[in-house]
């Protein structure tokens, strides 16, 4: 991200999208182009959204959650839901209990790496200060604002 003002994201010779590095990595406008940018990449669950009484609900084998109201328009139906590492917060209570299977300190931020019955890993960024240990069970907490769901054809349902 730090070698261009402006970057191509190309697949198989297709331009996917094109932006300044900060731009793309904010706001990607499709699955490919959230999971291709950014190291770590974005945490990518497949899941699904459903109607209830207080909204729309994404759920998944890992998680069920809450959808914000700039999602109220969005059918129900397959999607995959893409948070970044960095926007998953990490604290002793909440909805999401997951349970830290791998810690990899990497000087001034750490990654926390969560079991799941899914193929994809789910990875959080955490300061280095933290005392987080493998086997710990924690919550997490997904900040609304900065959720992304993708269609099943892979582009971005805007919110």
């Amino acid at each position: 991200m730090t070698l261009a003002d402006r970057i191509v994201v190309m697949d198989e010779g297709e331009i996917k999208q094109v932006g300044s590095p900060i731009d793309i990595y904010n706001n990607p406008n499709s699955y490919f182009v959230a999971d291709f940018f950014g190291s770590p990449s974005m945490n990518l669950i497949s899941g699904e959204i459903s109607n209830t009484d207080a909204g729309k609900v994404f759920q998944s084998l890992i998680f069920n959650v809450d959808l914000p109201k700039s999602f109220e328009n969005s059918a129900p139906g397959p999607v995959t839901l893409g948070i970044r590492p960095e926007q998953i917060g990490i604290s002793s209570s909440g909805n999401i209990k997951k349970k830290i299977y791998l810690v990899e300190p990497l000087g001034k931020d750490t990654l926390l790496y969560f079991e799941t019955d899914e193929e994809r890993e789910l990875i959080a960024i955490v300061e280095s200060n933290s005392s987080y240990r493998s086997g710990d069970t924690v919550a997490l907490n997904l900040i609304p604002e900065h959720i992304f769901l993708f269609d099943s054809s892979g582009k971005r349902i805007l919110n």
